[in-house]
């Protein structure tokens, strides 16, 4: 698409300025609208009209746009986001084997109703996109139905689940959409912060994607985090026997899970134990990998304070734990200065050794 000349951008603002939406372009002058709109003039005309605008109005077209479709519309055009939004196309084969439709109806609403909405990339034949990678994370994080972006998930990556690898391969396409769409944070913020479409979407694919360690690891993740410690126990048990023990992100996931768990059991003896061997992994981890990772730090930092504040007994036991501590986040903090999770990690240490001060 060629740039927008000085004429068409001028004609776009007359009409933004009727249909009062200007949004952030209402304070600036005629010569500074033009100006602002030319940075995105490269990209298509509604990109550049929701990005100068800061979305008033645009969004709205895109929300409108979709409504308007049938059902079977709306699915096609969600199943094609989840991969245009994370720089990706999808193949024609993964289409049909994703949405369930007939192959004649398929590409009847692709020539009709999606025409110009999802098109062929590159004119290729049988690759298909979301006209714009914006429209598409628009569809995806907000403008589909949550049922029909969870639906939406299991058809496409279970056509696409024989073309992954069960090792990483980062240059394989397959594995970096599974990676990216799979990850247990992107699910639950997806779903609004909720926990059972994303589980619904695990619990489909077991049977694809069960032999794939990092499925039980983003699954285990998410009751981890979200969940049940129970369920979050059988799951990392399964990516452990898959990724085996010398794998760092399951070692630190497990790590997390003990420490999880000691904050919460009733039973003394085993908290201390969990607690211990938790602490045991991750220092074993920061002695390892410290330098190029910051995740055991900040596991350490967060989960094991929460032990010595919330379990340890001894008032002295604790004082000396949390110095200890403070010295190795610090570490982490020198390691990775613009993590900002270490920071407050470190902030939260300094402030419970305060309060012990005062109290």
């Amino acid at each position: 698409m060629p740039d927008l000349g000085d004429g068409e951008i001028e004609g776009i603002l007359r009409i933004l300025e009727a249909e009062q939406l200007l949004g952030r372009l209402r304070e600036r002058s005629p010569l500074e609208r033009i100006h602002v709109f030319k940075d995105y003039a490269k990209r298509q005309i509604i990109v550049a009209m929701r990005a100068a605008t800061l979305g008033e109005g645009f969004d709205k077209i895109i929300a409108d746009e979709f409504l308007s479709l049938s059902n079977e519309a709306k699915m096609i055009y969600t199943i094609a986001a989840l991969p245009t939004s994370q720089h990706h196309a999808i193949t024609q084969g993964e289409l049909l084997a994703a949405c369930s439709l007939r192959f004649s109806q398929t590409l009847d609403l692709l020539a009709t109703s999606l025409k110009g909405i999802v098109i062929r990339k590159d004119s290729a034949e049988d690759t298909w996109q979301v006209r714009h990678q914006v429209i598409a994370e628009m569809i995806v994080d907000n403008i589909a139905p949550r049922s029909m972006l969870c639906n939406a998930y299991i058809g496409y990556l279970r056509a696409i689940s024989h073309q992954i690898p069960t090792k990483a391969t980062r240059r394989c396409r397959p594995w970096q959409i599974f990676w990216r769409l799979l990850s247990h944070q992107n699910l639950y913020q997806q779903f609004g912060n909720e926990i059972e479409n994303p589980r619904k979407i695990y619990e489909s694919l077991k049977g694809w994607l069960g032999a794939h360690g990092h499925f039980w690891l983003q699954y285990g993740s998410l009751e981890i985090e979200y969940g049940q410690l129970d369920r979050a126990s059988n799951y990392i048990e399964q990516a452990k026997g898959i990724l085996g023990v010398n794998h760092y992100p399951v070692m630190a996931t497990y790590a997390y899970l003990l420490l999880k768990k000691a904050i919460r059991t009733h039973d003394a003896e085993e908290a201390g134990r969990m607690a211990k061997e938790g602490e045991a992994i991750l220092l074993s981890q920061i002695a390892e990998i410290g330098r190029r990772d910051p995740y055991p730090y900040h596991i350490l930092g967060t989960q094991f304070l929460l032990w010595l504040r919330d379990r340890t007994q001894d008032k002295e036991e604790r004082r000396s734990g949390m110095l200890r501590l403070k010295e190795i986040v610090e570490e982490g903090v020198r390691n990775h200065p613009g993590r900002r999770e270490l920071k407050a990690a470190l902030e939260n240490i300094n402030y419970e050794l305060l309060m012990m001060k005062v109290l």
